[in-house]
């Protein structure tokens, strides 16, 4: 359990914002909701199977994400929150897994404008 106290705080930390770090707002012509604006990346994703929370490295983020209701004033998805736990080395780390479920909602000019996260 102790292993799990920082993917429980972040998690926490997450789902209390609204907000992740790898997904945020940002003005698009389109009036329906179509997308979400990566950060790491610069562009727009539709529905995105995987999204990364660390762009640097990328040892953080969502995976195996399966959208529901995409295109409504909220969406959401099942997946999993992933981290590299980097034990013993980062190359050779270990994937950490928590299942979660993740709901984009507030549609403004296109783009889901809020981005929140539950542990399943």
């Amino acid at each position: 359990m102790r292993r799990n106290i920082p993917f429980l705080l972040l998690l926490v930390l997450l789902a209390g914002s609204g907000y992740t770090m790898g997904v945020s707002y940002r003005e698009s012509k389109a009036v329906t909701p179509v997308g979400l604006y990566d950060q790491c990346t610069g562009s727009m994703t539709s529905a995105p199977n995987n999204i990364v929370l660390s762009c640097a490295d990328g040892n953080t983020g969502f995976a195996k994400l399966k959208w529901y209701a995409w295109g409504d004033y909220t969406a959401y998805a099942t997946g999993l929150y992933v981290q590299n736990l980097c034990k013993p080395t980062c190359t050779a780390g270990k994937w950490a897994e928590i299942p979660v479920t993740l709901y984009a909602w507030a549609p403004k000019n296109g783009v889901y404008s809020q981005v929140g996260v539950h542990q399943r």
